[in-house]
């Protein structure tokens, strides 16, 4: 049987995110010791909107599970972190982020972080 997907963690913060621990959204291994044992799930989704970003030895992790036989089954592939902060001047030292594809027959493909920036209130846009 495949393992399960990461799901989403969605924190949407007024003003100060600090994060000194972990948040998880892997995906499980695949169960099963014979051949057509299931793959790996997919990592799943952090994201995360705030004013300022902060914290010390963070550990954010979307990682892909494991196939549930190292001669069966491939590996998930690993899932998204979007961080979005309105300042840039944000401190995240020791940060460990990790979106790797899971161990299988064939490793799951890396996923994908993204790092962006919120306008100031009262950005106009154009489209000329």
């Amino acid at each position: 049987m495949g393992g399960n997907g990461g799901g989403l963690a969605r924190l949407s913060v007024t003003r100060r995110l600090k994060l000194n621990g972990t948040i998880r959204s892997d995906g499980s291994g695949g169960i099963g010791a014979s051949a057509g044992c299931g793959g790996g799930g997919a990592g799943g989704g952090i994201y995360i909107r705030c004013r300022y970003l902060e914290g010390t030895n963070g550990v954010l992790s979307a990682n892909g599970g494991i196939n549930g036989r190292t001669d069966y089954g491939g590996g998930g592939g690993g899932g998204r972190i979007a961080l979005w902060r309105l300042y840039d001047h944000s401190v995240t030292q020791n940060w460990t982020i990790t979106v790797a594809g899971g161990a299988g027959v064939n490793t799951g493909e890396v996923g994908t972080v993204y790092w962006g920036a919120i306008p100031e209130s009262g950005t106009v846009f154009s489209t000329r």
